[in-house]
């Protein structure tokens, strides 16, 4: 009961203070995936990616290779987590890893 008192509680500190990005693991939480490998999502918009590529200072940045590949239909290949919760995934078919707000679901 305690532990999962203070579970809850370091889940809400950890989603109020993200260093990175507060958005990312709002869905499911840190360290739970939104897209499981292999399903099929969409790369979003021009609009958002050069928006992401002017603004994001921090881990993996976007690269201008990966600004082309807007609106690709494509599936999870890989799954991985910055520390801090930030979800990364690695597009079949498609270069560079990919941040959880430049994909969608299809």
């Amino acid at each position: 009961m305690y532990a999962s008192r203070c579970y809850i509680g370091l889940l809400a500190i950890f989603q109020q203070f993200s260093l990175y990005n507060p958005l990312m693991g709002q869905r499911n939480g840190p360290y739970r995936e939104e897209y499981p490998i292999g399903t099929t999502v969409r790369i979003k918009s021009a609009d958002v990616l050069q928006q992401f590529y002017r603004s994001w200072k921090f881990h993996h940045p976007l690269t201008a290779d990966q600004l082309a590949f807007f609106g690709r239909t494509t599936t999870v290949k890989g799954v991985s987590f910055y520390h801090g919760g930030d979800e990364l995934y690695e597009l079949a078919d498609v270069p560079g890893i990919w941040h959880e707000e430049l994909i969608e679901p299809v």
